[in-house]
């Protein structure tokens, strides 16, 4: 059983760039404040988290302790709270770099989805963290 104050984030572990952010985020969950949920397990249920499986892999989704489902860079920015990287979230929130970051974001996810591993590479492995406040974030990462 997972503490109330966890995080989950969905993440599909056949995305290399996810694979590698979520490793690197769960490492600095000293708090275990973090709950990978991987997409591409056979047991993973898209219906737990009310969208279609097609429009979790087509982002970052994290579940906060309050069940909310937030996507995008709102889900990375509670995933770096998180896991105590706080001041420079605190950064991602200024005008400016917010504008560039959210388009950049943007860019990145339609990109990890052209460029995901064929079927006949994929390890299977896939891990979800899901926060909630808005339904349009999504993070990908494995475990």
């Amino acid at each position: 059983m997972k503490p109330s104050n966890t995080i989950d984030i969905l993440y599909d572990a056949n995305c290399r760039f996810l694979t590698r952010t979520t490793q690197f985020l769960k490492r600095r969950d000293h708090r275990n404040r973090v709950h990978l949920v991987n997409m591409a397990a056979r047991k993973f249920d898209a219906g737990n988290f009310d969208r279609s499986q097609c429009e979790l892999t087509a982002g970052i989704y994290a579940r906060m302790p309050d069940g909310t489902l937030i996507t995008g860079l709102d889900a990375f920015r509670e995933l770096g709270s998180a896991v105590g990287l706080r001041p420079l979230i605190l950064l991602t929130q200024l005008p400016v770099i917010k504008s560039l970051l959210n388009m950049g974001y943007g860019f990145l996810a339609k990109s990890l989805l052209r460029n995901r591993r064929p079927a006949s590479q994929q390890t299977g492995a896939r891990a979800i963290v899901i926060t909630t406040t808005t339904p349009d974030s999504v993070i990908r990462t494995s475990s």
